[in-house]
């Protein structure tokens, strides 16, 4: 395991994408929440649908499915909106992804952890930390999410977004009206 996989934490938020199972720091997701009413904006990329109200917070909401190149995200009862605070151009910013189903928290421990496939999945292996035995025979994905949406692109579309919407007040999609849990309520899974 590289010196960068070793500093993730040993808790991981798994969630649903095109039938494979995924994991992300537990660090790196705010919250979770119910999919709200969108705002187009224009001259996005296909993988960004919209943008939300987030308690006074504009943020880029992003198809993980279509970025990914898995196909487009269809909205079912299971959809979630995972919140990311990721680093771009030296600052923490808040980014909403479109999950099929976001399932537990768990505990993966070092020992756990297996470098990325060179091969055998669908998506690149620089969007991967590694691989984790969720149990016995079970592994999943775990994504780098800050390499996933770090690209300039995504510096850009942050910046328009915030300029498209500077402090807009939405109670339609402000968080009063969503059916939001926060990650680190949830219960750990030994």
């Amino acid at each position: 395991m590289s010196s960068n996989e070793s500093s993730l934490s040993e808790q991981f938020v798994t969630f649903t994408l095109a039938g494979e199972e995924y994991a992300v720091d537990v660090f790196k997701v705010k919250e979770v929440i119910d999919p709200p009413t969108m705002t187009q904006v224009p001259n996005m990329p296909d993988y960004i649908p919209g943008v939300i109200n987030l308690r006074g917070n504009v943020i880029p909401i992003v198809d993980l499915r279509y970025k990914l190149g898995l196909g487009s995200s269809e909205q079912t009862t299971d959809t979630r909106i995972l919140i990311v605070q990721v680093e771009l151009d030296g600052s923490e910013t808040g980014i909403g992804i479109i999950a099929d189903k976001v399932s537990e928290v768990i505990n993966i421990r070092s020992e756990e952890m297996h470098a990325p496939p060179e091969m055998g999945t669908r998506i690149r292996s620089e969007f991967l930390h590694g691989m984790g035995e969720a149990a016995e025979d079970h592994f999943l994905l775990i994504l780098n999410i800050e390499k996933v949406l770090e690209t300039e692109e995504m510096l850009h579309i942050v910046e328009q977004t915030e300029e498209s919407h500077p402090d807009e007040e939405d109670s339609e999609t402000s968080s009063e009206n969503m059916d939001t849990e926060s990650v680190n309520d949830r219960p750990e899974q030994e």
